[in-house]
């Protein structure tokens, strides 16, 4: 049978550990004598403690109502932010809008706005005024001419193959004159 070695000798004392040193020194009394503290620096304020707890008990819902003031002013700002980035984002579509009819216009080689217009300026008779023109959201062209005689103007639109497409949707009777609404065809 093998027999045991040796057992370990006895550790030595050793030096006290950092963390030891450092709980000692913290639980040593501050001050020059041992049991008493130093007293505090600065003017002591003596609240009672009844008076701390009316000043939490009042001071604490003061917090959230805070908070929901300062909330209820930022939605305010930022509903007016989002409704004037609505009426720009309108503002843009409508553009774009009228700028997809001006291109498909120019791709299926119906003549543009201006010189629709402008061929619309040249052949009306000297006695029909324009009263209206604009486009709708579909880029089609119509407007309104005030005339005295209605055949004359539609005689006159058919000569120019720019006005030749503008159909007459209807007339009315307006202060001694014929009002003739004209159109461009659905495309």
């Amino acid at each position: 049978m093998k027999s045991l070695p040796p057992a370990d000798p006895a550790p030595e004392p050793s030096t006290p550990s950092l963390l030891d040193a450092a709980a000692a020194r913290l639980r040593r009394p501050r001050g020059g004598e041992k049991g008493k503290r130093p007293a505090p620096a600065g003017p002591a304020i003596s609240v009672p403690p009844r008076r701390i707890g009316w000043l939490l008990a009042l001071g604490l819902p003061l917090g959230p109502l805070l908070g929901a003031g300062v909330a209820m002013i930022d939605a305010e700002r930022i509903d007016a932010r989002t409704a004037e980035l609505r009426n720009s984002g309108r503002d843009r579509l409508a553009a774009d809008a009228v700028n997809r009819a001006d291109r498909a216009a120019i791709a299926s080689g119906v003549p543009g706005f201006a010189a629709t217009l402008d061929a619309l300026a040249r052949t009306l008779p000297d006695e029909a005024r324009l009263r209206a023109v604009a486009r709708d959201g579909d880029g089609r062209l119509f407007g309104t001419v005030a005339t005295v005689d209605p055949d004359t103007l539609r005689a006159a639109l058919r000569r120019d193959p720019l006005t030749a497409r503008l159909r007459d949707s209807g007339q009315r009777q307006v202060e001694g004159a014929i009002e003739v609404t004209l159109g461009e065809p659905a495309r």
